[in-house]
């Protein structure tokens, strides 16, 4: 028989077990990073506080590989696009070399690097699905021979597109084929919860391939034949060259696509330049469109007719109800009516078409399923001709308060803010609404190492020209919106005004020395969610208090009776003898509810420290890019 000592341990054994720091994956990298700004760049991974501190650094050394480059050895990371799970991971998409890419994974509570997902040769945009808790990445150029790319016992690729289960990262999902893998092209894919059946995606066919399909649905749920890409219904000479970017809008069911068409080359041509030799010599092209068309002449198909004579073909607007295309937009101040990309506004309300010569960008209002958007005006963005794509970035601030476009160009070293809440609230009929905007420069708080031609806008921060990024990211829950120069090695702060209008709106940091490429905004939405929801209860009690408060004591002068749901709390203990005086009665009552709701909001304030992981701090000792992080210039009150 165990001795009464030996049964307690006994009995506590599993709890002595439970709470012994066998893992130090929490303990000892600090954390949560979230909400926060996550920064991916050449040098590697750096995690900004919505505020604009740096939180965290991990540098390349840690988490890319060596690789030749242009003959010299780097360990630059080589990123494309990122995105977050909301709830556990972040995802980036990586291609070193020919010989190494991958899916990098990192943890949202300790900023780690989780692991390499191995995937395609090429893997550019990645895109994350909620509603499938799924992460998908479009494959370019895949190549289906065994050790393709110089990738050693590689079997080769097998489709355009690859998937990844959140849930389980380690489970290697089949690729899916578009068009054969021989077709090559690049493109984009997206999903959208509120389209749940089907992913989407484009691809560029390429001269070798005109009349191939390019554009894409992928059913989810069809059992065996799930995840087998299947051709949408469309005229292919109207698209010789495919699509390539596209968005959805999940609230009309619609997708609006740039086109790609093929042209004529030289001085002469369509492109009225000399032809292009960047993935060999023109080879003889179907044209379709523009003064060219109805020919077979040497040329080109898909990116090098970007802002040529036959690339106007306005923005497609397609019913993926009824799998139609049921209108074209020509923005208004293009000269070649097809240069532009479509982006939709976080809640569906309207499109913006980012042009090429930058000076404009048209907006679209959209309606209901089956009936194409409206021309809501356009917006006065002053960028430079970027002689093909201007306008590379916008970012859309919907909230309560805010409803706001913002727009980045690589040409240019400022951000226009567009005021679009009378856009959202226009009905589409009659004369559209005036867009105010206004511009803020992002080099007014530069330091001195950062040379006139950037602060004058002589040169871009950002470097122009194909691959050139500048990306803006906000911080849903907050005014606070970071946007990056990443030739100058700087990301700048800007905070909205608190009344959801652009005039109030200004630069208020610039960090330095911090290089950049892409940036997302990383946020756990079920920690959120048990936030907002332990805030509300707090609130609710501390109302409570406050009503029962007043000028005799807690019950308040005239007495007020506990609420209801205390009342439940058993009839006996609200008793008093008939032989007690009303004033004890009160007395005793009141001290009953507040006794009460002490311990509902003690166990509210305990629930609320958990759920924020108010008792995790980051640690002291950080891995860094080096011993120079950068110096921070904040505005001067």
């Amino acid at each position: 028989m165990l001795t009464n000592r030996a049964s307690l341990l006994a009995l506590l054994a599993p709890c002595t077990i439970a709470v012994q720091p066998t893992d130090t994956w929490f303990g000892n990298h600090g954390g949560p990073y979230y909400p926060a700004f996550w920064n991916f760049s050449p040098a590697g991974l750096s995690i900004y506080s919505v505020e604009g501190n740096l939180m965290k650094s991990i540098p390349n050394t840690e988490i890319c590989q060596n690789r030749t480059s242009r003959g010299k050895v780097t360990s630059d990371c080589n990123y494309y696009r990122v995105t977050s799970d909301g709830r556990k991971n972040v995802y980036a998409t990586l291609t070193g070399d020919s010989s190494f890419s991958a899916v990098q994974a990192f943890s949202m509570e300790t900023g780690m690097h989780v692991g390499d997902l191995e995937t395609c040769g090429f893997p550019y945009n990645i895109e994350y699905a909620p509603h499938r808790e799924e992460v998908w990445t479009h494959c370019w150029s895949p190549d289906e021979g065994e050790d393709s790319r110089d990738r050693v016992d590689h079997p080769g690729d097998d489709g355009h597109l690859d998937v990844f289960s959140t849930n389980a990262i380690g489970i290697d999902h089949e690729q899916i084929q578009l068009n054969p893998v021989a077709v090559r092209g690049h493109g984009h894919v997206q999903l959208d919860a509120a389209l749940p059946n089907h992913a989407y995606a484009t691809a560029l066919t390429g001269s070798n391939n005109i009349g191939m399909p390019g554009w894409f649905k992928i059913p989810l749920n069809k059992g065996k034949h799930a995840k087998q890409a299947v051709p949408l219904n469309f005229d292919w000479t109207m698209c010789p060259g495919g699509f390539y970017r596209f968005a959805l809008n999940g609230y009309n069911k619609h997708a609006y696509l740039r086109c790609m068409v093929c042209c004529s080359c030289g001085v002469d041509g369509d492109t009225q330049k000399a032809c292009s030799t960047r993935g060999g010599p023109p080879g003889n092209v179907n044209i379709t469109t523009g003064p060219s068309a109805g020919t077979y002449k040497p040329g080109h198909c898909g990116h090098s007719c970007e802002n040529s004579l036959a690339d106007n073909v306005g923005m497609v607007e397609y019913d993926l109800v009824k799998e139609i295309v049921i209108g074209n937009h020509e923005p208004s101040h293009e000269t070649n009516k097809g240069n532009s990309a479509p982006q939709v506004s976080a809640r569906g309300d309207y499109v913006v078409l980012m042009g090429g010569t930058g000076s404009h960008t048209d907006i679209l209002k959209t309606m209901g399923n089956g009936v194409p958007a409206v021309n809501a005006g356009s917006v006065a963005t002053g960028f430079k001709d970027g002689g093909g794509q201007s306008i590379t970035d916008c970012e859309f601030v919907e909230d309560g308060t805010h409803n706001i476009a913002i727009f980045a160009a690589t040409t240019d070293n400022f951000v226009v803010l567009a005021d679009m809440r009378a856009t959202a609230a226009w009905n589409g009929v009659g004369t559209p609404p005036a867009i105010p905007s206004r511009k803020i420069d992002l080099h007014t708080l530069s330091s001195s190492d950062v040379t006139d031609d950037y602060k004058t806008n002589a040169e871009s921060s950002s470097g122009h020209g194909r691959g050139a990024v500048r990306s803006i990211v906000w911080a849903p829950g907050s005014n606070m919106v970071m946007v990056n120069s990443g030739k100058t090695k700087e990301l700048h702060l800007i905070t909205l005004s608190a009344d959801g209008g652009i005039e109030g709106a200004a630069l208020t940091k610039t960090i330095a020395g911090a290089e950049s490429r892409y940036m997302v905004f990383v946020d756990n939405h079920d920690v959120r969610a048990k936030t907002r929801a332990m805030d509300a209860k707090i609130a609710t009690a501390k109302a409570t208090m406050e009503s029962l408060a007043g000028p005799a004591g807690p019950a308040g002068a005239a007495g007020k009776a506990a609420p209801a749901a205390l009342a439940d709390m058993g009839a006996s203990n609200m008793e008093v003898s008939d032989s007690s005086s009303d004033e004890a009665k009160t007395m005793a009552a009141a001290g009953l509810v507040l006794g009460a709701l002490g311990f509902l909001f003690g166990v509210a304030s305990l629930g609320l420290t958990l759920v924020r992981g108010g008792s995790r701090k980051s640690v002291a000792r950080e891995i860094s890019f080096g011993k120079d992080k950068g110096g921070v210039t904040d505005a001067k009150a």
